[in-house]
């Protein structure tokens, strides 16, 4: 009798989450639905209040949309790509290389500004 009653309860369980995994999809809560098992096992964890659980799935979806936007617009723009210091053509520039390649940066701790050294 137990077990019957502990295989109904994961079997509603998992279907529970099946629905609302599809309901999420259909809706487009694409962020929500990415994140909606960690969420909610820390949610369980730290026993927190299903509004709780909640607020923090939506806001998680806020967040995905707005990076999403910018990543959108970024798009739009047409920036040109971004180079690190091995793609980087020194020949056709004027920087000098060995300058840059050996360059270091400091951060002054009560000013947060970046000086060359």
């Amino acid at each position: 009798m137990i077990a019957s009653a502990t295989t109904a309860f994961w079997e509603d369980t998992i279907g529970l989450r099946e629905r609302l995994m599809e309901a999420m999809g259909t809706l487009g809560l694409h962020g929500m639905k990415a994140c909606y098992d960690e969420i909610m096992a820390a949610g369980i964890k730290t026993r927190s209040t299903p509004e709780k659980i909640l607020c923090e799935l939506l806001e998680t979806e806020l967040a995905e949309r707005k990076a999403r936007s910018i990543r959108y617009r970024m798009g739009l723009a047409k920036f040109p790509v971004d180079k690190d210091l091995d793609q980087f053509n020194f020949t056709e520039s004027p920087v000098n290389e060995t300058q840059v390649s050996t360059a270091t940066v400091i951060i002054h701790p009560r000013r947060q500004r970046y000086y060359p050294v």
